[in-house]
């Protein structure tokens, strides 16, 4: 009896062995392997880059500097499709200052009262933009409430009632700050 269990355990000692240390190594390589497989899903968090306009951190610097307490800030053109960020949200993170409205599209997707608030906010500014007189935008700019428009153009240019950006406050680069007051 005595040799059958010595003999089984000859046999299943060293298996033990050799799952004990494949175990081991699977567990070493577990977070490589999970960390691997989690990028070459499609992650989009993983796979997404955006450049920032040039200026837009001095920009952020500027109106940082210079807000006060209920300020707010408002940018052209936003977006109404999905976007992980948006220049609103780039703005708000670096300068804490905070905007009047930043991806639409998280506000309005579900619909309800946030999603009439936000399609307010959308189209008044929408309709700022179509302007052909500085005064008359920036008055109704300030009657938003917004303090800070903030306008980044890749090819240096201000907003259709300024495009030479001479109203502007602030200009580095592709990005100019108006004040409304």
């Amino acid at each position: 009896m005595t040799g059958i269990i010595a003999a089984t355990l000859a046999v299943a000692l060293p298996l033990a062995g050799l799952l004990g240390a494949a175990c081991s190594l699977l567990f070493l390589l577990l977070p490589y392997i999970t960390r691997t497989s989690m990028l070459t899903v499609g992650d989009w968090r993983w796979a997404y880059r955006y450049k920032v306009a040039e200026g837009l951190p001095q920009s952020a610097s500027y109106l940082r500097s210079r807000s006060q307490p209920g300020d707010l800030l408002a940018p052209p053109r936003l977006s109404t499709s999905f976007v992980p960020a948006d220049l609103a949200v780039q703005l708000v993170a670096m300068s804490g200052v905070p905007a009047y409205l930043s991806r639409p599209f998280m506000h309005m997707v579900n619909g309800g009262v946030r999603a009439q608030t936000a399609l307010l906010r959308y189209v008044a500014p929408r309709a700022i933009e179509r302007e052909t007189s500085g005064e008359t935008a920036l008055t109704r700019l300030c009657a938003l409430g917004i303090r800070c428009y903030v306008v980044a153009e890749t090819d240096r240019s201000g907003p259709r009632w300024d495009p030479e950006r001479r109203r502007a406050v602030f200009v580095d680069r592709m990005v100019a700050v108006y004040a409304t007051q």
